[in-house]
């Protein structure tokens, strides 16, 4: 009698182990989908109208407002910008390297920098920027005049 409950409570634990396995296999198995709502981009300029030869600095942030972590593979070059007179399509490079990207809850990735306006000739240019994330992608455009001094 004793060798016969030792042997149920053993295939019950074995069950149990097996169950707890299987879940944990299967949380394994589906991977997360980030959508497009998950962040939000934002793009600051100091002003749109620059006298040839000013500095026009940006700063790019993208913050993620919901989801959980994930991992994705692709280019390093994350966020690219495009900066060229007005009636070309953009044209945003990217780097062929492929690295893996880990995305925390609280991912935020902020980026300044700056274009200066003395090489460029008086006109309107568009200024665009664009981020890939796996799937998605994330697009800013403004029309920036330079004029003469």
């Amino acid at each position: 009698l004793w060798i016969r409950s030792m042997i149920k409570l053993k295939k019950i634990i074995s069950c149990i182990c097996l169950s707890v396995f299987m879940i944990f296999a299967m949380a394994a198995c589906t991977e997360y989908a980030p959508q497009q709502g998950d962040f939000e981009l934002s793009v600051a300029l100091t002003k749109t109208e620059f006298t040839q030869g000013e500095v026009m600095e940006y700063t790019v942030k993208l913050t993620r407002k919901s989801g959980p972590y994930f991992e994705f593979q692709g280019s390093s070059t994350l966020c690219s910008y495009y900066f060229e007179p007005i009636g070309k399509e953009p044209d945003f490079n990217t780097t062929d390297d492929i690295v893996t990207h880990k995305i925390p809850q609280n991912y935020q990735y902020e980026k300044s920098d700056r274009i200066l306006t003395q090489y460029y000739q008086p006109g309107e240019y568009l200024f665009a920027i664009r981020f890939f994330m796996q799937n998605l992608r994330y697009d800013f455009e403004q029309v920036i005049t330079i004029t003469t001094k």
